[in-house]
């Protein structure tokens, strides 16, 4: 598992410029991003991929074959992987809140 980052300005780094496609992070498709910046201090924390049509294209893409391949999945095991997504979301809430507190400039 990924060890939690508590470092808002190296995770909000390491997320710079990409979107979260088909389970990858991928750059938008015309490679184009934009600041996001801390709005108390005008600090910049990242940059965000800029999405377009494409994008959008190849994400409702992949969603769709992850659909189908998500419903062959027996109900029980699906509560199970639901649950494991939850266990390491609650592992890494500490940097999720620290990255969100810096974004939105608390």
């Amino acid at each position: 598992m990924i060890q939690p980052n508590l470092n808002p300005y190296a995770l909000a780094k390491s997320l710079s410029g990409v979107h979260l496609i088909d389970g990858q992070l991928v750059p938008s498709v015309s490679g184009q991003t934009f600041s996001v910046k801390n709005p108390a201090t005008m600090v910049e924390i990242g940059r965000a991929a800029e999405g377009a049509g494409q994008d959008v294209d190849l994400a409702v893409s992949a969603a769709k074959k992850a659909q189908r391949a998500w419903a062959k999945v027996p109900a029980r095991q699906r509560g199970k992987l639901i649950m494991e997504c939850g266990r390491i979301l609650e592992a890494h809430a500490e940097e999720l809140g620290l990255l969100v507190a810096l974004e939105s400039g608390k």
